[in-house]
């Protein structure tokens, strides 16, 4: 976007809001297609979220489909793909409510590790929910203990708005 674009927005919402500064970066994303063509509503082909959770998608599923794709980047929308995303945001909760009761820190510290640097390196989110993956994987095949890995799968899913504990 070309000047003065971001500073009329800036004047404007710190005025409306009070808040001053009311953003101190701005982030450009992709644009999201459906069937190959761009969706906006004056083309009347937005999917929007209300729709999707009436159609039993889940929020976390929504959001892993979304951040599954760097911010950048376009991408088509995709009914099957999206299917796909809520398996995985199934996996999640599954792995996140996993219990016991020892702890191990050390185990989980390299995915902890790789969802940070993702998340450092341009909010590489593909490469966040990838770590976090892991953990749950291994969560579930008992290679992490359910204490430190589950409350990790939680609190690095909570970053990317992930609610993976029904409590």
């Amino acid at each position: 976007l070309r000047y003065p674009h971001h500073d009329s927005e800036i004047v404007q919402m710190e005025c409306a809001t009070g808040l001053h500064p009311y953003v101190r970066w701005w982030m450009h994303n992709g644009t999201m297609s459906l069937n190959g063509q761009k969706m906006s509503k004056s083309l009347g082909n937005l999917v929007k979220v209300s729709e999707l959770l009436a159609e039993g998608f889940t929020g976390n599923g929504i959001r892993l489909a979304l951040l599954a794709h760097h911010y950048r980047e376009d991408r088509d929308f995709n009914r099957d793909a999206l299917r796909t995303w809520e398996e995985r945001a199934r996996l999640l909760e599954r792995a996140a409510g996993v219990t016991g009761e020892r702890q191990d820190h050390l185990k989980v510290q390299p995915y902890r590790n790789a969802f940070q640097d993702a998340m450092d390196d341009d909010l590489d989110t593909p490469r966040a929910i990838q770590a976090l993956t892991e953990i749950a994987e291994q969560l579930e095949a008992g290679g992490i203990d359910p204490v430190t890995g589950g409350g990790t799968l939680v609190e690095l899913g909570d970053v990317l708005g992930l609610r993976l504990r029904q409590d």
